[in-house]
């Protein structure tokens, strides 16, 4: 929120809130409603109240990287772009990489592409989330006896999603890696060659003329 207020970025304040909403919400309600909290208040631990709590822990420690690059690394591209302003941690494809390895879509808002950066932040995040979910093991309050029984995990479909989520992964940095740096500024214009005629002075103070070609490219 700062990198965005700071660097009076607003559009990209406002796509913050759209996107990052619901992970605040997953996360608040994760640590909340924590597998001891439920525990000591004698509720059934569903699956998705375990995943929640995994899931949050891993938005407090990790999961908002890519968010807080893209809050700088968006005004930081746009100084660069016109020559103002010292941009020393831009431009390594080997921080693209790690950046991609370590955080979903982290690589690709590194490198300014923003949509591809959301793009693999919401579907490695939901992959993620669906692989916890289908590792959790629940856990159901039995009044008659006071104690807890333990309920089965997936183990196939954690297979699988997380499967598809270390495919996703290695797309996603191959893609970083040949994706370029966006660092265009002002605006697109056609090539075009022009004649003019040519008239000045050489070394000797003598006149001479001909025909003078400026491309613009």
């Amino acid at each position: 929120f700062l990198g965005y207020y700071m660097n009076n970025d607003w559009s990209s304040l406002g796509l913050w809130v759209a996107n990052a909403t619901p992970y605040i919400y997953m996360e608040a309600r994760g640590l909340y409603n924590s597998p001891s909290r439920l525990k000591k208040n004698k509720e059934d631990i569903s699956r998705d109240d375990r995943a929640m709590y995994y899931f949050g822990w891993y938005m407090a420690a990790a999961g908002g990287l890519p968010l807080f690059i893209d809050s700088y690394a968006h005004t930081y591209l746009y100084r660069a772009s016109y020559y103002s302003g010292d941009t020393r941690l831009l431009g390594s494809n080997l921080t693209a990489a790690y950046l991609s390895l370590v955080s979903n879509g982290g690589g690709m808002f590194y490198k300014g592409q923003r949509g591809w950066g959301y793009f693999y932040f919401h579907l490695n995040n939901a992959l993620l989330y669906m692989t916890i979910r289908e590792s959790s093991v629940p856990e159901y309050y039995d009044e008659a006896t006071g104690a807890y029984t333990k309920g089965d995990r997936n183990t196939d479909r954690a297979l699988i999603y997380g499967g598809i989520l270390t495919v996703s992964k290695i797309i996603e940095i191959t893609h970083t890696l040949l994706t370029g740096t966006d660092l265009e500024c002002g605006e697109t214009v056609d090539e075009y060659i022009i004649p003019q005629p040519l008239f000045s002075f050489d070394s000797s103070g003598s006149p001479f003329f001909g025909i003078n070609l400026t491309l613009r490219y």
